[in-house]
C-alpha cells in the first residue's frame, strides 16, 4: 500500500473590519489526539448519488482513516488498495466562517502521480456553485511540471471562480467567469519544506501568497465585476 502526505501545521483566520486593527477570530495548530469536529467536518465517500466524483471526476474514497493528527500536523494520507484509491478531505462548514480578513495555512504539498492537493473556499450561502463563487489558495498537481521549465519545478495556481448568470440555473454548463494565476517553484522544495499560504480579502481586493510569492491578484475591474458574486461568507475546505 502507497502512502502519500499533504501535511497542515497552522490555520489562523484573522479579522480585519479596519487596516489597523487584527484580531485572530480562529486559530488551529493540529495540537490534540484526534480531529476537532467543532471546527471541523468530515466529507465522506465518492460523493454519490448526488455528485459522483466530487464534480470533478476523483476516484477516490474519502475516509476518516486517511485523517490524522500527528506530532501536532494534520495528516491526509493517499492510499489505494487492488481496487480502490483513497484519501481525506475535512470543511469547516456551518462551525467556522468569514467574511472579510486574512487566513495564513501552513503545509508541505505531496510528489506522486495523480496526487491534486488542495486548499481552497466555498460560500457559506445555499446557492449552487458557482453563483456564490469559490476562492482556491492553493492547487498543485504531484505530477504537474511547470511549462518551459526543467524537471525541477511545478506549478502553484491560485483562483477565484464566480458565475454570472443566475437565471440560467439549473441548466447544465452554464458558463462562469473566473481568474486563475499560476507561479512555478522548485518541485521537491515543496514536498520537502513547510510554506505559508495567506488569503487577504477585502471589499475591494483579494490578494493571495504561496510564501513571499504573489500568486493571485485581482486587479480594479475584475473586482468590478466579481464584487457582486463573491461578496458572501465563506468556510475552509
Amino acid at each position: 500500500m502507497k502512502h502519500l502526505l499533504i501535511i497542515i501545521s497552522l490555520v489562523t483566520i484573522f479579522s480585519c473590519e479596519k487596516k489597523e486593527q487584527e484580531n485572530i477570530v480562529f486559530f488551529e495548530d493540529f495540537n490534540t489526539e484526534n480531529l476537532n469536529e467543532t471546527h471541523w467536518n468530515y466529507e465522506l465517500g465518492n460523493g454519490c448519488p448526488n455528485l459522483c466524483g466530487w464534480g470533478n471526476n476523483e476516484r477516490q474514497y474519502y475516509t476518516k482513516e486517511n485523517v490524522s493528527i500527528k506530532d501536532g500536523n494534520l495528516v491526509i494520507t493517499a492510499t489505494k488498495d487492488s481496487t480502490k484509491y483513497y484519501s481525506g478531505r475535512i470543511t469547516t462548514k456551518d462551525k467556522v466562517e468569514f467574511t472579510y480578513g486574512t487566513v495564513e495555512v501552513k503545509a508541505k504539498l505531496p510528489l506522486g502521480h495523480g496526487l491534486w492537493p488542495a486548499i481552497w473556499m466555498l460560500p457559506a450561502t445555499k446557492k449552487i456553485w458557482p453563483i456564490g463563487g469559490e476562492i482556491d489558495l492553493m492547487e498543485s498537481m504531484g505530477n504537474e511540471i511547470g511549462s518551459g521549465y526543467s524537471m525541477n519545478y511545478r506549478t502553484v495556481s491560485s483562483a477565484l471562480h464566480y458565475g454570472y448568470n443566475e437565471s440560467l440555473f439549473p441548466i447544465l454548463f452554464t458558463p462562469f467567469a473566473e481568474k486563475i494565476q499560476e507561479e512555478t517553484f522548485d518541485r521537491y522544495n515543496l514536498d520537502n519544506y513547510w510554506h505559508n499560504i495567506t488569503l487577504i480579502r477585502q471589499p475591494d481586493n483579494l490578494i493571495i501568497k504561496v510564501d513571499n510569492t504573489e500568486t493571485l491578484n485581482c486587479d480594479k475591474l475584475f473586482r468590478a465585476a466579481a464584487r457582486k458574486q463573491s461578496s458572501n461568507s465563506l468556510y475552509r475546505q
